[in-house]
């Protein structure tokens, strides 16, 4: 099946307290490069998916321009979008994408280690189901699924790469720290958003808190694939040492 990559320290197993016989054997602090690999894939499908329909999206709708800065993202979903379909469809798609990612990137840690981190996508995926399956113009009380959605798919989704930071340890020590720096600004972001008053463009405050998340899936997806090189030639531990 392949050689195994270190991705953490030795504590950190899925045996005993925290183990998934379903699994692959999972020696003792060591990942399958599969499930690394593939891992990174999904964050990267996640960022692209979601940056594609946006852009996809936004060039469709023509009378009025649409604007970065000014519109809503979630405008984008609406019927007044001529691909409103397209911008929905990604929306759910993304959550899931960013969920199954997380699941795979912290298969060989313990469940303590890799719960935060889960639970936050989990978040920002149901987050992402609402926002696709509610648009922005549905009225009340339905339509209020929808800023819920918003909610949950934002700050769980900068929750998340906080947590992420922490869950994947065999990243470079730099990584953690740049995660907690995006997650903080996405935070700050959303929470400034709830001091916008009356008709002012938000659309650009809105994107900050949106695309840390989107920073982080490219940048998660580049450090997983980068691990191959330097962590494989370590090659399967050596049992009795």
């Amino acid at each position: 099946m392949g050689r195994w990559a270190r991705a953490g320290d030795a504590a950190d197993t899925m045996d005993g307290t925290g183990s998934d016989p379903h699994l692959p054997h999972m020696t003792e602090g060591y990942m399958h490069r599969s499930f690394r690999i593939a891992a990174s894939v999904f964050f990267m499908a996640a960022a692209i998916v979601y940056l594609g329909a946006e852009a996809v999206t936004a060039a469709a709708w023509t009378t009025p321009a649409y604007s970065y800065g000014g519109n809503w993202i979630s405008d984008l979903g609406t019927s007044s979008s001529p691909l409103h379909l397209v911008m929905n469809a990604a929306f759910i798609l993304r959550g899931v994408l960013f969920l199954i990612a997380a699941i795979l990137a912290t298969l060989s840690r313990r469940r303590s280690r890799r719960r935060p981190f889960v639970l936050a996508a989990i978040v920002h995926a149901i987050g992402g189901i609402l926002l696709g399956l509610v648009s922005e113009d549905i009225a009340p009380p339905l339509g209020n699924l929808h800023y819920i959605g918003a909610v949950l798919a934002i700050a769980g989704g900068n929750v998340a790469v906080i947590a992420g930071g922490r869950a994947i340890r065999s990243a470079p020590p730099w990584f953690p720290f740049v995660s907690v720096a995006l997650g903080l600004v996405g935070l700050t972001s959303l929470l400034a958003l709830g001091f916008v008053e009356g008709d002012t463009p938000a659309g650009g405050l809105e994107r900050i808190s949106v695309y840390t998340i989107n920073a982080w899936e490219l940048l998660t997806a580049s450090v997983l694939l980068g691990m191959r090189d330097h962590r494989e030639r370590l090659g399967p531990p050596q049992h009795g040492a």
